[in-house]
């Protein structure tokens, strides 16, 4: 997550990281500051926070859009088939954009 915050904090600069820890990080760009420790780990947890709520909504939207289908699909005994299928194919279509 630390290059995350690094991109997010700073998108324009160059810099390398040996590794996954900060001391691991060398800042190339001369024309803009590096931001300190501590502003790179709190950009990394504030991240962390926004990827988990993203996936969070995106569990909800599946499940609603699952929900739905069943709803509509009634008691059709191929219903389970349908909702994979169905499911597979927004999978497939997310994974496109």
């Amino acid at each position: 997550m630390i290059t995350h915050a690094i991109q997010s904090l700073c998108p324009d600069a160059e810099w390398t990281l040996d590794g996954t820890e900060l001391k691991g990080l060398k800042w190339l760009s001369k024309d803009i500051a590096r931001p300190t420790d501590a502003e790179i780990m709190a950009e990394a947890e504030r991240l962390t926070v926004v990827f988990q709520t993203a996936r969070e909504i995106e569990a909800l939207e599946k499940s609603i859009t699952s929900r739905n289908i069943r709803a509509a699909l009634g008691g059709d005994p191929w219903a389970i088939d349908k909702i994979a299928k169905v499911e597979a194919d927004i999978e497939a279509l997310g994974a496109r954009n």
